[in-house]
């Protein structure tokens, strides 16, 4: 920490004092997750999620301020939560009315990343157990995941842990828990597949060709399912 930024530190700790000392109930904050990642979340295999660091916390870590502090939960900065928020899941899917097909009920919803579904009372709220559509499956219209309303999610996640770090310090135990499969590294298609180049690979595909050698600074927000 630079020492030009301890006023600064003890300004914003004084800001933020307020929000310290008492217990805040669990907040809930929606995240988007593309279908394998749906998936990975469901079988379990991924417990683990990096976001790009943006906005104030970008501009704190290129003055000087530590990684450790910037994820401190007492600087309230973090746009994904702390230990013990919530996050719901925001995927593409499908509302359908069925009122003229004679079906158990008059609306369903269906989650495209394993076509799941389940009905719509009369309110529009899930209800019932869920259950599976075929394979081949279509909807007249897929909704994409950002526009999925907080009553449609079907996962939610506990924050486990917040920290900051470059892209590339991920290992490759963390790099399993990303949920996704080995492969080489992008740069290396020559080279072993491990799980550390599957996750740059899918860095790549997300957030365009590059983005993994750019190595920037990720948001790394450990996580375990409460729903379903």
């Amino acid at each position: 920490m630079k020492a030009s930024n301890d006023g600064y530190k003890d300004l914003f700790r004084h800001l933020v004092k307020g929000k310290r000392g008492r217990t805040v109930p669990p907040r809930e904050r929606p995240i988007l997750m593309s279908g394998p990642l749906v998936r990975a979340i469901l079988d379990g295999k991924k417990t683990v999620t990096r976001r790009p660091v943006k906005g104030m916390a970008l501009e704190w870590l290129d003055e000087g301020f530590t990684s450790g502090f910037v994820a401190d939960p007492k600087n309230q900065i973090c746009p994904y939560g702390f230990p013990g928020d919530r996050l719901w899941v925001k995927e593409t899917h499908a509302v359908e009315y069925l009122k003229d097909a004679g079906a158990q009920h008059e609306d369903r919803i269906v989650y495209r990343a394993d076509l799941a579904a389940r009905w719509l009372n009369d309110l529009g709220f899930p209800v019932g157990d869920t259950f599976y559509l075929p394979t081949d499956y279509r909807p007249e219209r897929w909704h994409p995941s950002i526009f999925m309303a907080r009553w449609a999610s079907r996962i939610l996640l506990e924050v486990v842990s917040v920290r900051v770090e470059r892209l590339q310090d991920i290992t490759e135990e963390d790099a399993r828990r990303e949920g996704v499969g080995p492969a080489p590294p992008p740069s290396r298609p020559d080279w072993p597949a491990t799980y550390r180049g599957g996750f740059a690979a899918k860095w790549d595909e997300i957030y365009g060709q590059g983005a993994w050698a750019q190595n920037d600074w990720v948001w790394v927000l450990a996580f375990r399912r409460l729903q379903p």
